[in-house]
């Protein structure tokens, strides 16, 4: 299995200078947290892909299976969705040079305004030697509220509204309360 070993910043400001090789319009629901398992459309270059991906934690670093599936998959599974939530983002592909690509993720809806950039590595010690650009804003890789099924949870967290009480009525005569 593969392993996902990567770096992920804040971005507040983006460079004129960006090398934006492709984007891509992401929509993605959550059906597990433990392991982390989600459905994913991709719409690029006017087609859309379909996956599923498992995510074990593996060390500091994670195993990742992804599958491909189609869209009535997508959609089945997609309804069993923790918190039934679709979550839309462009993610651009960047290249850093240096054989060193980066993912920008633009949020959309309710979370519009977070932008977050991922750099995925070959090794731990490539990783770690790192040298972030200087437009990357703060490092989050181990803040768990940046971590994108956590992103989800914090799309959705909203108080219910209360609802209005019932008027009661009196079982003594079969007539409501107040007439």
């Amino acid at each position: 299995m593969p392993m996902e070993i990567e770096r992920k910043f804040l971005v507040s400001d983006l460079p004129n200078n960006m090398s934006i090789i492709d984007v891509t319009l992401i929509e993605q629901a959550y059906i597990n947290e433990a392991p982390e398992t989600r459905v994913r459309k991709s719409f690029n270059s006017g087609q859309s892909m379909y996956s599923l991906t498992i995510k074990i934690p593996e060390g500091g670093y994670r195993m990742e299976v992804d599958v491909p599936i189609n869209s009535e998959h997508y959609k089945q599974l997609s309804d069993y969705s923790t918190n039934k939530i679709i979550k839309n983002r462009l993610k651009y592909l960047i290249d850093l040079k240096f054989n060193l690509y980066a993912y920008l993720d633009m949020y959309m809806g309710d979370l519009y305004g977070l932008k977050t950039i991922e750099v995925e590595f070959k090794n731990e010690a490539q990783a770690s030697s790192f040298t972030p650009p200087a437009w990357f804003g703060e490092e989050v890789t181990h803040d768990d509220r940046y971590k994108n099924v956590n992103l989800n949870k914090k799309l959705w967290e909203v108080p219910e509204e209360p609802t209005e009480p019932e008027t009661p009525t009196d079982p003594g005569d079969g007539g409501v309360a107040g007439e």
